[in-house]
């Protein structure tokens, strides 16, 4: 019996050893060509490190033909790191930058036709939703939501996009929200009075706030709608 539970250990391990292999070989590949060249070869510095671009969050086409994705570089002399959408053609072809700003634009997501992506930017403050057309080109802003949107879905038709976004629950709408972000902002009183958990979340204080599900039409000429009221 003992045997047939550490078989799947084993297993398991051998798995994870094999992904750290991997992944120490993809280092040493992206090093250079130093392992071919002995003359050049050198340790992996920080400068290499931080040169290296991050990829992720890919997104395939609904006609198979492209894939949007995320690339991050990092900034050393401004200690920040900066996010585009990348575009690349499934059949193989040079990547390009796709949708950039002197922000961060990530999160691309295709509608059900494949003939708009909806993003998430900083260009404009907190992450709001916008939508481009199918070249990357025609960009307008969605939501205008004091705290930002935090993850969206687009609706199978392609009419509507859900989000969600922290709210004040006792708000009857985001007016005002807004006008309580703004007070909180500018009140010189930066204590917090917790009275009910969960009153922190890692490094950051709840405040009473509430994450709500909203629905908006792509036209974006109707507020978006609170789908979860309430203090939930």
């Amino acid at each position: 019996m003992k045997s047939q539970t550490r078989e799947p250990r084993r297993r398991e391990a051998g798995a994870r050893m094999a992904r750290w292999m991997f992944y120490g070989l993809v280092v040493l590949g992206l090093a250079g060509n130093g392992m071919a060249n002995p003359q050049g070869r050198r340790p992996i510095r920080f400068e290499d490190q931080m040169a290296m671009k991050r990829v992720g969050d890919g997104q395939i086409s609904p006609d198979g033909k492209r894939v949007a994705y995320v690339v991050t570089s990092v900034d050393v002399e401004a200690n920040r790191g900066k996010r585009s959408v990348w575009i690349v053609p499934t059949g193989g072809g040079a990547p390009r930058e796709w949708i950039t700003s002197m922000r961060n634009d990530d999160t691309p997501r295709w509608s059900r036709d494949g003939k708009r992506l909806a993003f998430l930017s900083t260009r404009e403050g907190a992450p709001q939703i916008f939508v481009a057309d199918a070249e990357g080109n025609g960009i307008r802003q969605v939501t205008s939501v004091p705290h930002g949107v935090a993850d969206f879905v687009w609706s199978p038709t392609g009419t509507h996009l859900a989000f969600a976004t922290e709210v004040e629950p006792d708000c009857p709408d985001l007016a005002c929200v807004a006008t309580r972000m703004a007070a909180e902002e500018k009140s010189p009183v930066k204590a917090v009075v917790a009275d009910r958990l969960l009153f922190r979340h890692w490094d950051t204080f709840k405040r009473g706030k509430r994450s709500h599900l909203f629905v908006i039409a792509v036209e974006g000429k109707e507020p978006p709608r609170d789908l979860t009221p309430g203090d939930f």
